[in-house]
């Protein structure tokens, strides 16, 4: 586990320095890289070294407070993950889809907007809910009461439905369609350069 930290922590690292030490790196597509590489080192430093303290001891040590705090940034921070792939999907399908329109649509203030909700709107499916107990049953409430070296993450059907769609299906629809646009058009220009081809060495 502690190699596991450490990886992810030099790995993401070396991902936002070359983009910093590079001019030609900091185009709109990696803000989205650098922003991702943030969110996942983020997820080593505060999810991760819980995680495994809890692996190594076989129970929870830090009580009731900082287990919904584990929790909450552990969804969290898998949400900004998914979001920060879902925008990089946009902006390739953008680019590629639609060059033409790419420099008038994906602007840097468009990206700050992006990015800003990217950060901010995972807080609605993790903090608020997690810590007003609107996520898990009244059972599960009691049991952690009687159980406090347990820190296990028990939602309920209402809560499992919507951070599901938020965190995962809406944004995976969203992928699936922007990559099969991409697709598409890869196939449509890769044709269009062979018939091109074709015609030239027929001539």
């Amino acid at each position: 586990m502690c190699f596991i930290v450490v990886a992810a922590l030099f790995g993401n690292l070396l991902v936002m320095v070359s983009v910093m030490r590079h001019r030609k790196l900091r185009v709109i597509t990696n803000y989205f890289v650098v922003s991702l590489a943030l969110a996942d080192m983020l997820v080593a430093i505060f999810a991760m070294c819980f995680n495994a303290s809890f692996e190594l001891t076989g129970r929870w040590m830090f009580g009731r407070f900082m287990c919904d705090v584990w929790n909450s940034m552990d969804v969290y921070f898998s949400t900004v993950s998914i979001l920060h792939l879902c925008c990089i999907s946009v902006d390739r399908y953008y680019a590629i889809v639609q060059p033409l329109d790419y420099p008038l649509i994906m602007t840097k203030a468009r990206t700050v907007v992006m990015l800003a909700s990217v950060w901010v709107s995972p807080v609605l499916i993790s903090f608020a809910p997690i810590f007003a107990g609107w996520y898990t049953t009244a059972a599960h409430d009691r049991e952690r009461l009687r159980h406090p070296d347990v820190c296990a993450f028990v939602v309920n059907k209402q809560y499992a439905v919507v951070s599901s769609s938020v965190s995962f299906w809406v944004p995976g629809v969203i992928m699936l369609f922007t990559y099969y646009r991409i697709y598409q058009e890869a196939d449509r220009q890769e044709r269009m350069l062979y018939r091109c081809t074709f015609r030239k060495d027929t001539l």
